[in-house]
């Protein structure tokens, strides 16, 4: 994620588009998690990955929080590439409450 996406905003140069359809990474994702990794250890993985990116993304320096650069047709900033992969978590998020609640299996609610 980082290589691929966030680097451009530090860079200050056009996104490029995203490799391949949503259907065939995901499609792909669940093939590779299939492989052997336990359902515990990509959880593991994932959150890891969010702890790196955390840690770097502390590290960008103010002003290319609100630089705008090119992804497709539109202009973006990097708070605004953030708050849409916010979205799109709790998107998924709320699929898995919907899949749990559907077996019976009510999620805990944390207060934030």
């Amino acid at each position: 994620m980082w290589d691929e996406r966030f680097s451009y905003f530090l860079k200050k140069s056009d996104l490029p588009p995203k490799k391949g359809d949503v259907e065939e990474i995901n499609r792909n994702a669940a093939h590779e998690a299939r492989l052997g990794i336990s359902k515990n250890a990509l959880i593991d993985e994932v959150i890891e990955c969010r702890l790196v990116l955390e840690r770097k993304l502390q590290e960008v320096p103010s002003a290319i929080w609100e630089e705008k650069i090119q992804m497709g047709n539109t202009w973006i900033t990097l708070c605004e590439y953030i708050k849409g992969m916010v979205e799109h978590d709790n998107h998924h998020k709320q699929q898995i409450e919907k899949f749990l609640l559907n077996k019976g299996i009510e999620m805990y609610k944390q207060e934030v």
